[in-house]
């Protein structure tokens, strides 16, 4: 089951990531549960998009467990 979960997240990231790459805007905010991890799918992205790449900034609440 864990490896369902992560799959489906995978895909979620990657979609959201694409909407972001295709919507033309500078600035792109989500708000998404801790358990995503959008790093592997940003490597993935700039090494594939090299003149759309992405930066990313993580915040979070201190008592996030």
């Amino acid at each position: 089951m864990v490896l369902h979960a992560s799959i489906a997240y995978f895909d979620r990231e990657n979609d959201l990531i694409q909407r972001a790459g295709s919507s033309g805007k500078k600035v792109n905010i989500t708000v998404f549960g801790g358990g995503h991890d959008f790093m592997d799918n940003l490597e993935d992205w700039n090494a594939r998009h090299p003149d759309k790449a992405f930066s990313l900034v993580v915040v979070t609440p201190r008592n996030y467990k």
